[in-house]
């Protein structure tokens, strides 16, 4: 995993305690496992006009298969669903 030197799990406090003070409430907040997942439940709800920005460290070339199959009209096939 891409840590940035921290350990497992800090990195997404950081941003959550970053959203917190900029007044996101913490029930609108939601953590992934990973950025597959993320980038999966982006596409799910994206809706026309949304831009997803998705950092690719860990899983790289499965994100990018899951945006060609996204891209190519097939995004139940590239989220499992």
């Amino acid at each position: 995993r891409y840590l940035r030197g921290r350990p497992l799990g800090q990195v997404p406090e950081l941003y959550r305690a970053g959203a917190m003070r900029a007044g996101i409430p913490a029930e609108q907040i939601i953590v992934f496992p990973d950025e597959l997942a993320a980038l999966i439940t982006a596409l799910e709800q994206a809706r026309p006009g949304d831009v997803i920005l998705a950092a690719a460290h860990a899983r790289r070339s499965e994100m990018i298969a899951t945006l060609q199959a996204w891209q190519a009209g097939e995004a139940g096939t590239a989220t499992g669903t």
